[in-house]
């Protein structure tokens, strides 16, 4: 990766993909990381960041696909075109695309039946600007362009987003401790009751606390070095990312008890534990899709079978890597013939050297005991 690009965009990570158009920063990409989802995103990063949504049923697709989305109802593009410009203005400026969205739905009798469909406590009328942010809905009226602008701002941060090392990971480094909700809603065992129990902390304690979910089955590797399992959830464990540290929580179920319990936490009145990251199943990077930093221990030489056993996969999902980045070098080359003329950048910053070098320096060290049993048989 080159030293100056790193330092532009602010990269701490890797792999990070960012969205340069017209020469501006449009933010991180926090969508889905396979080859498909990369292409969709940057198929769709050369057009307009304003969607006209169909009416038959592309509200429903448009929301269920984004973390965040903003939609302007109710308004009349062939007489109101001043402040649908306003709008496709703001999306320009602020979409990050796989993440927040922004659509243009003029029928306010599908928005409504999306909101009534989705028991989302909503109902608007007139021109209006909704957004429906990771499961929250709101809106504001009295539109015009510094109200759009206003209204997006306050809005465009995940409000209970969902949390892994591959998806809205930088939530857990903004100087807040970090409240995981650990669930697995393919089981019955209360998990939705349990995440909005969580919404309604969220929105008591925003200001002290950043608040997540984390589909543990997908994400079994986190659940170990805190001390969960999949049969204790619902769970939910508050850690501190950068400390790497985190707070043994009491076995609760009552909203009132978790309050006081991490009102403790915010007052600094309750013991920070360290994250054990040599436990756990590291079929997943652990942090910002980097390495763990596992480490051998004191001491002289000999191998680590873990280790090694780590790197090996690690080694495999590099290899991997770089042949869906070949492949998806490709397929973008192919699609700059309709991109048209926006200037678009998707920067994909991937810390190969470093992963593959410690890779190589695990082998050569398994190599070095057997290279002197050969010279010492030679030497016989």
């Amino acid at each position: 990766a080159s030293p100056g690009l790193t330092r532009r965009f602010g990269i701490q990570g890797y792999p990070t993909i960012k969205l340069v158009k017209d020469g501006k920063n449009r933010g991180d990409y926090t969508g889905g990381r396979t080859e498909e989802d990369i292409v969709k995103f940057a198929t769709q990063a050369g057009g307009s960041a304003m969607i006209k949504l169909d009416e038959d049923d592309g509200l429903w697709g448009f929301v269920n696909t984004q973390d965040i989305s903003f939609i302007l109802t109710g308004v009349d593009p062939s007489s109101q075109g001043d402040l649908v410009k306003a709008f496709e203005d703001v999306a320009e400026e602020e979409s990050v695309l796989g993440s927040v969205a922004f659509g243009l739905m003029p029928s306010v009798a599908v928005v409504n039946e999306y909101l009534a469909d989705e028991s989302l406590g909503l109902e608007v009328n007139g021109a209006t600007l909704v957004v429906v942010n990771t499961g929250e809905a709101n809106s504001v009226t009295g539109l015009d362009s510094d109200v759009l602008k206003k209204f997006v701002k306050e809005n465009k941060a995940p409000f209970f987003p969902e949390l892994s090392p591959s998806k809205n990971w930088a939530e857990t480094k903004k100087g807040l401790k970090t409240v995981l909700a650990f669930v697995d809603q393919t089981k019955d065992n209360n998990g939705q009751e349990f995440l909005d129990m969580m919404r309604e902390l969220k929105k008591e304690m925003k200001a002290d606390l950043v608040f997540g979910r984390v589909d543990a089955p997908s994400h079994t590797y986190l659940l170990e070095p805190i001390g969960l399992t999949l049969a204790s959830l619902p769970a939910f464990v508050v850690v501190d990312i950068p400390e790497m540290t985190y707070f043994k929580a009491p076995f609760a179920t009552e909203k009132a008890e978790i309050k006081t319990y991490l009102q403790r936490v915010v007052a600094g009145r309750e013991k920070a534990l360290p994250i054990n990251e040599d436990k756990g199943d590291k079929k997943d990077p652990p942090a910002d899709n980097k390495p763990a930093n596992t480490g051998s221990g004191g001491g002289g030489g000999g191998s680590n079978p873990q280790l090694e056993g780590q790197l090996s996969d690690l080694t495999k999902k590099v290899q991997q890597l770089e042949q869906a980045t070949a492949s998806l070098s490709e397929r973008i080359n192919k699609m700059t013939t309709f991109v048209g003329g926006a200037s678009l950048l998707v920067l994909v910053l991937v810390g190969l050297v470093l992963t593959m070098g410690s890779s190589k320096s695990t082998e050569t060290k398994k190599e070095e005991p057997q290279q002197e049993q050969r010279g010492k048989k030679k030497r016989s």
